[in-house]
């Protein structure tokens, strides 16, 4: 709780020009109407989306990845008694680890889902349909399906650059950023404040991490709240400090 009005104080104290990032377009829409002139306020998909040109190939981002197509784009045939869409799934789910791995170049073991008992050896026809499939969505002028997480991935592994006129860098909600997110917002070199809860992390089908744990920053926690008052902050103190 008053986590974006403590990144709004910041930056109305500080004159610096400045970037806010929110991880949906709901949030970045209400902090550009809180924060001042100096400070522009954007998601980091969006960024990805300039960057990367999606706007030529929005057609590809209004279709979802669905197992029967991909199985069928890349002719994978049914294996111990399972549907072709069946592997398809497991193909999409793999790219999809992938995207949200912030550290990768390329598809490996780690990136795979589960497979059924007694298919373990078929991680290799799916790790080699998984980078077709990577490859095919790569492509300008493929007509394969892409989903928002795959271009961020894409311009991450392009060597995500933040304009330079952001000289800091305000991340709200930084509970919910996923370790691509991170890995850009690191590279940029620039002072950095994040807020976030981790008892708030609502993302994490999307690949987040609880990202307040994984930066390595000073750590200053709110100390007041304008929705309830001391004496509910002192249970709901007291239930977290025995679910941690």
């Amino acid at each position: 709780t008053g986590k974006t009005t403590a990144l709004q104080l910041l930056a109305q104290a500080d004159p610096t020009p400045g970037l806010y990032l929110a991880y949906n377009k709901a949030a970045q829409l209400a902090a550009r109407a809180r924060f001042p002139a100096h400070v522009a306020c954007r998601t980091v998909h969006s960024l990805a989306f300039h960057a990367m040109r999606m706007a030529d190939q929005q057609h590809r981002l209004e279709r979802r990845l669905a197992g029967r197509d991909v199985a069928e784009l890349l002719a994978i045939p049914a294996l111990d008694g399972l549907r072709p869409s069946f592997w398809g799934h497991g193909v999409i789910a793999t790219v999809r680890r992938f995207t949200h791995d912030g550290t990768a170049r390329g598809i490996g073991p780690e990136h795979l889902p589960p497979l059924p008992r007694g298919a373990e050896d078929r991680t290799g026809p799916v790790l080699a349909w998984a980078r077709q499939l990577w490859a095919l969505m790569c492509d300008p002028a493929g007509a394969v399906p892409l989903e928002h997480d795959a271009y961020l991935k894409m311009w991450h592994l392009d060597g995500a650059r933040l304009a330079d006129r952001a000289a800091v860098l305000y991340v709200d909600e930084a509970q919910d950023a996923d370790p691509v997110t991170l890995a850009i917002v690191r590279a940029q070199r620039r002072p950095t404040v994040w807020v976030g809860d981790p008892w708030q992390s609502i993302y994490r089908f999307r690949g987040s991490v609880n990202a307040m744990r994984a930066i390595d920053a000073p750590q200053r926690p709110l100390t007041r709240s304008w929705r309830f008052g001391e004496e509910l902050a002192r249970v709901a103190r007291g239930i977290l400090a025995h679910t941690s």
